[in-house]
């Protein structure tokens, strides 16, 4: 634990480091589009957030405030800081997050297992289909689909914003459909090589019900794949919700980010990719964890027999 806690730390340095200069690197600055204000205005501005100082004390005072755990002002939202921002934008995000992931493992656990255990057949088919549709469809093409059909044509769902949970039934349907494919697809693989395994012949031998087969002998040995699954699928589905709440118009961290970066605001860029990189590594230790926890043939280094 110490040691990939070590790692964690300084892989989140580098990523302070690189999207810090790079972030700088970018043409313009936050105040770069206030035209009309005087030279002297402008420059008590840059003089307030130290915009004018030069670029390595900039760093340098930027990694103090990350010490402290303080991630600073906002440019474009006056008498809001960053931390004030996450904590009102990612209960929202992980709301949609959460319910995908629930959603994509539910469901394509379901979808594998019937397609695994009758391979081929039509259920099969469909899935396959269905599947190539979820890996090849961009989020934001499908968010466009949904909200023509569901919205404009049926007037069932609303098109955007948030404020109750119908709200929330596109997006998450969105930002599920490929880790969906992916769990699915990766069920039935699974189903299929576990089925022909002998102990699986000598437990319908035994004359074990289905029902016991499933629960004793299939689920325990298709699950740990899926697990390791969890960690990318977690990425993918917070990474991804930055397109999809913003063509949503959902106030989440993905639409705080998306606009912070037309606006250039460069402390919510910065606390944003920290928070959200904090937090992917959290949840892939936890993952690796579990897995070693579910899993008695995974040993890690420093762990007793």
């Amino acid at each position: 634990m110490l040691r990939r806690l070590i790692i964690c730390i300084l892989a989140m340095f580098f990523i302070i480091t690189l999207t810090f200069f790079m972030m700088k690197a970018l043409p313009g600055g936050p105040f770069s589009k206030e035209k009309k204000l005087p030279p002297m205005v402008m420059a008590k501005i840059e003089e307030k957030y130290r915009l004018n100082d030069p670029l390595f004390k900039q760093y340098v005072d930027y990694l103090c405030r990350i010490a402290r755990m303080d991630l600073g002002p906002s440019f474009r939202y006056p008498n809001r800081t960053v931390n004030d921002i996450i904590k009102s934008g990612f209960p929202v995000s992980a709301t949609i997050g959460a319910a995908a992931v629930f959603f994509a493992l539910v469901f394509g656990t379901i979808a594998g297992l019937i397609a695994g255990l009758r391979p081929f057949n039509a259920a099969d088919r469909i899935l396959i289909l269905v599947s190539a549709i979820g890996f090849s469809v961009p989020s934001f093409v499908m968010a466009g689909i949904l909200q023509h059909f569901l919205s404009f044509r049926l007037g069932i769902l609303p098109a955007a914003l948030w404020g109750s949970p119908q709200h929330a039934v596109m997006p998450v349907i969105v930002l599920s459909i490929l880790p969906l494919a992916v769990i699915s697809r990766l069920i039935r693989t699974q189903v299929i090589e576990v089925m022909q395994q002998d102990y699986i012949i000598l437990a319908k031998a035994k004359g074990l019900s289905f029902g016991r087969i499933l629960l004793f002998h299939i689920m325990p040995n298709i699950l740990p794949p899926v697990i390791t699954y969890l960690g990318p699928l977690i990425a993918a589905i917070f990474t991804g919700s930055f397109v999809v709440e913003h063509v949503f118009a959902i106030p989440g961290l993905g639409k705080f980010f998306v606009t912070s970066i037309y606006n250039r605001d460069y402390t919510l860029i910065m606390g944003i990719t920290i928070f959200y990189s904090g937090f992917l590594m959290a949840m892939n230790l936890l993952v690796d964890l579990v897995y070693a926890l579910l899993n008695p043939q995974v040993k890690y280094p420093g762990w007793e027999e």
